[in-house]
């Protein structure tokens, strides 16, 4: 175990997380109207908490830079436990929040879920505002993922930690260079970001709001500046830019480099895009067609359909209607959706669209091969055969992810709220979503216990990080000196 070269990029994490900081600090100094300096300092008591932990890591470079499986495991998942740790202080320092509901809006802000505990939102300073949905940008496409882009002589053992950070089933190099794909990534990634900020501003949309609109939607996150969520800006202006973002942070970045060099036929190739966009057409149309009672006609009833099913299935969560007050069969979709995720490879959360294609076909082929007992039929994807090894992970990750959810509800049950208002509030967040149904349709989880919103902050985790990571950094056997 090569502990000197792990602890040391959880150093340079913390220090990562402690400069961050100086982003909503300056946000609060451009926005005193008429307060003194000193609303900074709780990003100032932050940051030198922060740096001491740092400089001791990383005061000595380690001579191995060796990242192996084990150290891939460990940099991971302790570095998102310390980020979320982290993101709590300005909430504790101003007097925000308490211990526990600090580290439950952190872990939610670096996880890209958007549950909040705040009652208020508009009554926080811009600061903190600017901080929850710059923390959904920084988790987005991952914290490591930023470090491994701007780290120089990074190893190639540096691929254990791109895999148990990145999302879906096969995470693999878009060029030969761990440390060039994190940068073609996080570079696609911010360009992006910056495309939707720039469309939202030359729309009329007040600065401010636009950064924090466009950062929550690159993270897939769905922190907002207003109570209402973007239901509060009362425009299909910027309900049609984020419903577009929202699509295209819900597709594998894969599909964006292979347009970029023009490998169009590998794009349309891809059976999770052409699935992703199917299944999102028929919900959108579906639940459409189930809400022209409640909003009088096709097109409204579209509208916030569209827009709600994107939100779900990007795992933004952002909201522009009372999805708990819809028709019961609107809900069940919603939740199907909610389940399915966003594709393998974005910044989206929930189960991915590529593991429930191999867990139907692996059904489908399972079921001919009862029937034939003289073949066994290959399950293929993108019309390559998918290995055995790569099946069995799909299978027990569907099995501990029902494991999870629920004991999930099982736990936050103690609080006496209903089964539907625990159970999808279990499922929004190991899906990262953020709102939930029943009770707590807007995403607000204040009312739950500090013991629920403990276990509510570690499903998150396990969520984002998709199960195996903090699963396997309990296991004795990962910190073993083998």
């Amino acid at each position: 175990m090569n502990y000197r070269m792990t602890f040391h990029t959880i150093g340079l994490v913390i220090r990562y997380a402690a400069l961050s900081l100086s982003a909503p600090a300056f946000i609060e100094i451009i926005n005193l109207d008429g307060r003194s300096l000193s609303c900074i300092l709780p990003y100032v008591y932050a940051m030198l908490i922060l740096i001491v932990p740092s400089v001791f890591l990383t005061s000595k470079p380690p001579e191995d830079k060796t990242i192996r499986a084990n150290e891939g495991i460990i940099v991971v998942g302790v570095s998102w436990i310390v980020m979320a740790l982290a993101g709590a202080l300005p909430f504790i320092f101003s007097g925000t929040l308490g211990v526990i509901d600090a580290i439950f809006e952190s872990t939610s802000g670096f996880t890209t879920t958007g549950a909040s505990v705040i009652a208020d939102v508009e009554s926080i300073s811009k600061g903190l505002r600017f901080w929850r949905c710059l923390m959904h940008f920084m988790g987005g496409m991952g914290v490591l993922m930023f470090m491994l882009a701007v780290m120089p002589n990074v190893s190639a053992g540096f691929m254990h930690v791109m895999k148990f950070e990145s999302t879906g089933t096969q995470p693999g190099k878009l060029v030969a260079r761990v440390r060039y794909t994190a940068r073609i990534l996080y570079l696609i990634y911010t360009l992006l970001m910056v495309i939707e900020f720039l469309v939202l501003l030359i729309g009329g949309v007040e600065a401010f709001d636009s950064i924090c609109i466009a950062l929550s939607t690159a993270g897939t996150g769905g922190f907002a500046n207003l109570n209402a969520s973007i239901a509060g800006y009362n425009s299909l202006f910027v309900e049609i830019v984020v419903m577009l973002f929202m699509f295209l942070f819900g597709v594998n970045f894969t599909m964006y480099f292979l347009i970029l060099i023009k490998r169009f036929k590998e794009v349309l190739k891809s059976e999770e895009l052409r699935y992703y966009i199917l299944i999102l057409s028929v919900a959108i149309i579906s639940v459409a067609l189930l809400l022209i009672n409640t909003y009088g006609n096709f097109f409204t009833a579209l509208r916030y359909s569209g827009f709600q099913i994107l939100a779900f299935s990007s795992t933004t969560g952002f909201l522009t209607a009372d999805v708990s007050a819809w028709p019961t069969m609107a809900q069940v979709i919603l939740v199907f959706i909610m389940c399915m995720g966003a594709c393998a490879g974005s910044t989206g959360g929930g189960f991915k669209v590529s593991r429930m294609l191999l867990l139907g076909k692996g059904a489908l082929a399972t079921t001919r091969n009862i029937k034939s007992n003289r073949s066994v039929r290959m399950i293929k994807m993108d019309g390559k055969a998918v290995s055995p090894t790569l099946m069995l992970n799909v299978y027990g990750y569907f099995v501990i992810y029902v494991i999870i959810a629920i004991i999930g509800t099982l736990l936050i049950s103690i609080d006496g709220f209903d089964f539907t208002s625990n159970f999808t509030v279990t499922l929004s967040c190991l899906n990262n979503v953020g709102p939930a149904l029943g009770q707590f349709g807007d995403g607000n989880l204040l009312a739950y216990g500090g013991l629920s919103k403990i276990i509510l902050s570690i499903i998150m985790l396990i969520g984002r990080l998709e199960i195996f990571p903090i699963l396997l950094l309990f296991s004795p056997k990962t910190w073993k000196n083998d």
